[in-house]
């Protein structure tokens, strides 16, 4: 998480050279699926959350199999609330779909990434970014309830909180 006290430059496009390492983390919405050039997929996405592209392609199926999902799981494993909540406390940039129970008695489903690991306590509330909000120049900032969560959707696996892990 960014700290207040400390400066954040951008990088001078005109001093990018030939070897440099950088990084680029986008969060998208899949909003469509093709063929691409050299026969793997290509995937049109628009952007969420700030400072995410209006609209990008990623194409080829090592970028894709390597990228993070919040939605596709391939196995579902019953876990204890600790557990679960330990996940979402480690997920750092990846996006997870949650639901919990908020405090007006409701559940909510929401497509996330952390915001910090500042979370009150294993057991308290985590403030998390809603990718949900779409495209938004203001990050839209949400408390999930550790203590309610009833599923989570983490890297390919569906953990479904259980008295009984």
């Amino acid at each position: 998480m960014d700290q207040p006290d400390r400066e954040r430059l951008t990088v001078d496009c005109a001093k990018v050279k030939v070897g440099d390492v950088m990084a680029f983390v986008y969060y998208g919405r899949v909003c469509g699926v093709n063929a691409g050039q050299s026969g793997g997929h290509r995937l049109r996405l628009d952007g969420v959350g700030p400072g995410a592209p209006r609209g990008f392609d990623v194409e080829g199926d090592l970028l894709i199999v390597n990228a993070h999902s919040a939605d596709q799981y391939h196995k579902e494993v019953r876990a204890a609330m600790t557990r679960v909540a330990r996940y979402i406390l480690d997920a750092g940039i990846r996006p997870f779909t949650v639901s919990f129970t908020k405090q007006d008695g409701s559940e909510r489903t929401m497509h996330c990434r952390l915001l910090g690991d500042d979370a009150e306590t294993i057991l308290g509330r985590v403030m998390v970014v809603d990718l949900d909000k779409g495209l938004t120049a203001k990050a839209e900032i949400r408390q999930v309830d550790l203590r309610t969560i009833k599923w989570l959707i983490l890297d390919g696996v569906k953990y479904v909180v259980s008295t009984r892990a």
